[in-house]
């Protein structure tokens, strides 16, 4: 719950960097392949740099605005939670008994 403000602040300020910064991220990406295919010789990880990049710039914002997308749409700030469970009428207690098919073997 508070780390998704902290990445949405900090969503500009990583393009801004990557704007501003010119050839120094070219500069990162020829020697980590350097690197790479002195050490490594995998081209899986020449486009380790690149998915880095996608992840942080790209990723995480629209990561933190599903997040926020799915705690407005459920009402609940905190843990959200995933598949079918129904509550029962009147009490506000989850039913685990709705989610699960009827079993043959019970009699």
């Amino acid at each position: 719950m508070l780390h998704g403000p902290i990445v949405l602040a900090g969503a500009p300020w990583r393009w801004w960097s990557l704007a501003t910064t010119g050839w120094v991220f070219g500069a990162v990406l020829a020697v980590s392949a350097a690197l790479n295919a002195c050490l490594h010789r995998s081209r899986w990880l020449l486009v380790l740099p690149l998915y880095s990049a996608f992840s942080s710039l790209v990723l995480a914002p629209l990561g933190a605005l599903w997040y926020i997308k799915m705690a407005a749409t459920d009402r609940n700030a905190g843990l959200i939670r995933v598949g079918l469970r129904r509550r029962r009428r009147g009490t506000g207690r989850v039913d685990d008994q709705a989610d699960r098919s009827p079993s043959p073997l019970a009699a």
